[in-house]
């Protein structure tokens, strides 16, 4: 046999070893329900609007499903010039969705547009510039958007990318970008200095900012409980630092160290994901020990919280995969998508959840 055989051969064989792993941890319990995906690529968001769910890679991947997310509809995706290319979705409405592509490996920077729900996209942007290269992009409704990209420099428009303008802002890598409503916005990033900034006004200005210090401590990932209510976690090479939580907009913030056991807080969780279901009902993707070659390679976890991170639960899946998003579809099941292509259902109700030791809580 030839070798390009064998190796096609291989790779499929993996595929379907990966496929019916999930497929048996599913029919095995309840609580979760694996949908096949066709795909072994990273899965990286979930975006939810109404009873339409669209699910995105971090390369090439798009789908869509809808109601219960029984299965998938495929998607396309532009043809992108190499493989270092990673892409993100930005979805204002059901039928128009806003992609950045780019690569650090050609500083290349593109834009594109979807009018029929990302059946065919046309690219709107695309630059090489040393100065714009990468980008974290948000928009707040169908017209109205902001990327902000490398070395200070934005994009705006507020017809839909028809035309844009350009902007600055006061970091240099932008590394996550939350909105809520139709004009608070909190942006974070590093360079020397790691900081978040908020502006009320659809990043026109940003009278709110707050430095964590060193470069090292990244921001992960924040959520909105409400315009006043913030939570943000933040991480530190293998490990997450830190749980912050503001209740007055962004002007003070109080934190949660959360580095291992040997802190006395959270057992040894690597931390990947928040998702607020309603009030203070929180939860927490995770993945466990042990570490080898430098990853984290134990169960894929959910953890709860309703006091903000005082007492915890824990609830173990049966996957042993990174969980990089979740989303609730209704008041008690939720998406969940992660590493090797796998999506799952989650039922938080039929859920057994365990409790953390005291000596472990926070």
């Amino acid at each position: 046999m030839k070798p390009q055989a064998v190796n096609l051969l291989s790779n499929r064989m993996k595929h379907l070893s990966v496929l019916i792993t999930f497929l048996i941890a599913g029919l095995c319990n309840s609580q979760t329900e694996v949908i096949n995906t066709g795909t072994s690529e990273v899965l990286t968001n979930i975006f939810v609007s109404g009873n339409n769910y669209l699910v995105s890679g971090n390369q090439t991947y798009l789908a869509k499903c809808s109601n219960g997310c029984n299965s998938l509809i495929k998607l396309n995706t532009p043809s992108f010039p190499n493989n270092s290319y990673r892409f993100t979705i930005e979805r204002p409405d059901t039928g128009i969705l806003y992609m950045t592509a780019s690569s650090q490996q050609g500083l290349n920077l593109t834009l594109w547009k979807s009018n029929n729900g990302g059946y065919n996209w046309t690219k709107k942007f695309d630059t090489t510039s040393t100065n714009m290269y990468s980008g974290v992009t948000r928009f707040f409704d169908a017209q109205n958007g902001v990327s902000f990209c490398q070395n200070q420099g934005s994009l705006i428009t507020n017809n839909g990318m028809n035309t844009y303008s350009f902007g600055t802002w006061s970091s240099t890598r932008p590394a996550t970008a939350e909105i809520y409503g139709d004009s608070t916005i909190i942006l974070a990033g590093c360079s020397v200095y790691c900081a978040w900034e908020i502006s009320n006004d659809r990043g026109s200005t940003w009278p709110l900012n707050l430095q964590w210090g060193s470069g090292s401590y990244k921001p992960i990932d924040f959520e909105f409980i409400s315009k006043d209510t913030i939570v943000c976690l933040t991480g530190m090479a293998l490990w997450s630092s830190f749980i912050s939580t503001t209740f007055n907009g962004g002007l003070t913030w109080k934190d949660i160290e959360i580095t291992g056991n040997e802190y006395g807080t959270l057992p040894d969780d690597l931390l990947l994901h928040i998702c607020a279901k309603k009030g203070n009902e929180i939860y927490f993707t995770a993945r466990t020990k042990p570490v080898i070659n430098g990853s984290y390679v134990g169960d894929g976890v959910i953890l709860k919280t309703t006091d903000f991170g005082k007492t915890w639960l824990r609830y173990s899946t049966p996957f042993k995969e990174n969980f990089y998003d979740m989303k609730f579809i209704n008041d008690s099941i939720a998406l969940v998508c992660g590493s090797n292509g796998l999506l799952f259902k989650w039922n938080s109700n039929r859920a057994v959840f365990t409790g953390i030791e005291e000596n472990n809580s926070i």
